[in-house]
């Protein structure tokens, strides 16, 4: 019985300190918007990384372009362009850091073609749809 009980014990203290470290993980999320990078920074309890510093590192030199600190919000900004590779690096000290990188492939809208054979396609469908009914109705 003793084993039993101390079994249980280390499982439950094991357990405690996974959600312990859990507790300190750094989210961060960056997006475009025209030539600006967007994000922001939050514990994984919601409170925002304030005060911190953040890091635009060129991915092809490995160099540092700019560095910010974010606000109380835990949000940040950089000038730009969506279709350089970069890494932001958000660190807010005590080992708390966190990625986040864009590979400088620029997300483009499908061209028109593409939608109008869509819309062709939809449009077929329910004429389709319309003649079989239409046939099945009489």
């Amino acid at each position: 019985m003793t084993l039993l009980l101390r079994t249980c014990a280390v499982l439950l203290l094991s357990l405690s300190v996974v959600n312990t470290a859990e507790a300190h993980k750094i989210n961060l999320f960056c997006w475009y918007e025209a030539e600006t990078l967007y994000g922001e920074g939050y514990f994984s309890g919601g409170n925002p990384v304030q005060n911190s510093r953040v890091s635009l590192e060129m991915l092809e030199s490995g160099t540092i372009a700019a560095e910010t600190v974010t606000t109380e919000n835990g949000t940040f900004s950089f000038p730009a362009d969506p279709s350089v590779p970069v890494r932001v690096i958000l660190d807010a000290g005590q080992g708390h850091r966190a990625t986040w990188v864009n590979e400088g492939r620029q997300h483009t809208s499908p061209p028109l073609s593409s939608m109008l054979a869509a819309l062709g396609g939809i449009f077929l469908v329910f004429a389709l749809l319309y003649l079989w009914k239409r046939g099945h109705a009489a």
